[in-house]
Parts: structure tokens; sequence; C-alpha cells
């Protein structure tokens, strides 16, 4: 995929410094936390809607799991 402005060699150094950047230890535990928190989020939240309304403790497991 071309952005406008950039060119084709721009692109692949950004993909190539994207990707080395992804297996810094830095970054590979901030993705970690991220995706702890948004698991945290869902459930936490999943939760909120059952005791908001006790109709979706029965739909939990399908209808809850299509939100997320």
């Amino acid at each position: 995929m071309i952005s406008r402005g950039v060119s084709i060699a721009e692109e692949d150094k950004l993909k190539a410094a994207s990707e080395k950047a992804r297996q810094d230890p830095k970054v590979e535990a901030a993705r970690a936390k991220m995706e702890a928190a948004a698991k945290e989020m869902r459930e936490t939240m999943n939760a909120a809607l059952v005791a908001a309304d006790q109709h979706f403790a029965s739909k939990s497991s399908s209808f809850v799991a299509l939100r997320n």
C-alpha cells in the first residue's frame, strides 16, 4: 500500500523499521501490557453489562463474545 507522498523505498524502510521495533523488549512488554489491559477491560465491561441487565447473563458466552 503506497501512501500519498511516500515513495515505495520509504515505505519499505518504514516497514523494516517497524518490524525491528516490534522486537524491542520494551515494545514487546508494552504490547503484552496493552493486551492484558484490553482483556481486563472486556471482562470488566461484560461483567458490568450483565450486572446492568441480567438478560445478558445467559448470553454471556455468545452475544457478549460478539462484542469482543
